[in-house]
């Protein structure tokens, strides 16, 4: 993933004695859908399906209500034992309040990564897992980030 930049945002100012709270405590993410994810292997042009990303952040007592954090880019990374796949990266904007969930649809891959399982499985079905990655900002304007595991084929699904 790329670095982000500092961003100056004004001060939230919230008293809280003896706690505190970091994003990483605070924030989880994982896939709304819990099967596999499928990645045709063989398709051309604009043919990866989306997948939803649920992004909540749970409320603390150290955390001001009015607060957000700010997911800005991800990034997915496979573990595939038949194939050597590069990671994919790309970015999203959601924002999301304490007690809230938000959800973004974001590309579980993309034509390189369908591209590299093709040249080194051709249309076979290769299965293993993949972790993506979140990284924004939390409500003290502090780069976080938060990941989390999938499985994933990638296989030849044929002519839609």
């Amino acid at each position: 993933m790329l670095p982000l930049p500092h961003r100056t945002l004004p001060a939230l100012a919230v008293v809280a004695t003896g706690c505190s709270a970091t994003a990483t405590d605070l924030v989880t993410i994982r896939l709304a859908d819990s099967g596999p994810v499928i990645v045709d292997s063989a398709c051309t042009g604009d043919c990866i399906d989306p997948v939803t990303l649920e992004v909540e952040f749970a409320e603390n007592i150290a955390v001001d209500p009015e607060a957000r954090i700010s997911v800005e880019q991800y990034k997915v990374e496979y573990a595939i034992e038949a194939a050597d796949v590069d990671f994919f990266a790309d970015t999203i904007s959601l924002s999301v309040a304490p007690g809230d969930t938000g959800t973004v649809d974001v590309l579980p891959a993309s034509w390189e990564q369908q591209d590299q399982v093709y040249d080194q499985v051709g249309g076979d079905p290769v299965s293993g897992s993949a972790t993506l990655t979140v990284a924004g900002y939390d409500w003290n304007d502090d780069v976080f980030t938060v990941s989390t595991r999938f499985d994933i084929t990638f296989e030849d699904l044929g002519d839609p």
